[in-house]
């Protein structure tokens, strides 16, 4: 009997494919068809990706363009800037799992809108808290909700390095108030 089940090509041999049928511009972010100048833009998944199928599997234009540069696959790639279309060689960098979502915007939930706060009702204090390894981490309790965020900030810069996404970043505090504290 014989075994009928396809495997799963290696990174390099994705690789090479990758680099056999495309042609990546770093500067532009942009991934053409060998022999042709037109960039691959035609299928966008509802996550904003640019993707491209390549031997009956979709993949990410973003995956490609860092195969095709570095030669090899991590298992996330992060868009810095958080533009999901920017392909753009200086906008890409490998990525674990939990780094990639340290480069999240905030989920927009009830209350206050900065991430890393919410509001205590029955102390009427903001509270700041921070997720690292999928355990949340206390951060205080502040009698203002831009001491909250600014906590938060802090504390996201010090365990998150360059992937942190702060207030400050999303543009949810005012570089008058970040330098106050």
């Amino acid at each position: 009997m014989t075994d009928t089940k396809t495997q799963s090509p290696t990174d390099a041999e994705l690789v090479r494919v990758f680099r056999a049928r495309f042609d990546y511009h770093p500067t532009t972010g942009h991934l053409c068809h060998k022999g042709s100048t037109a960039p691959i833009t035609e299928d966008t998944s509802s996550e904003g990706y640019l993707r491209v199928r390549v031997n009956g599997t979709i993949y990410g234009v973003h995956r490609i363009a860092w195969a095709i540069s570095h030669g090899e696959l991590p298992l996330r790639i992060d868009h810095k800037n958080r533009v999901r279309s920017d392909n753009r060689l200086q906008n890409l960098r490998a990525a674990t799992t939990s780094q990639n979502n340290m480069n999240r915007p905030m989920h927009r939930g009830k209350g206050v809108n900065l991430k890393g706060v919410s509001f205590h009702k029955r102390s009427k204090t903001y509270r700041a808290r921070i997720k690292i390894n999928k355990t949340s981490h206390w951060l205080g309790q502040f009698a203002c909700a831009n001491s909250a965020a600014l906590a938060y900030d802090r504390a996201a810069t010090y365990f998150f390095g360059e992937f942190a996404m702060t207030n400050f970043e999303l543009g949810l505090l005012e570089a008058s108030e970040a330098n106050h504290e």
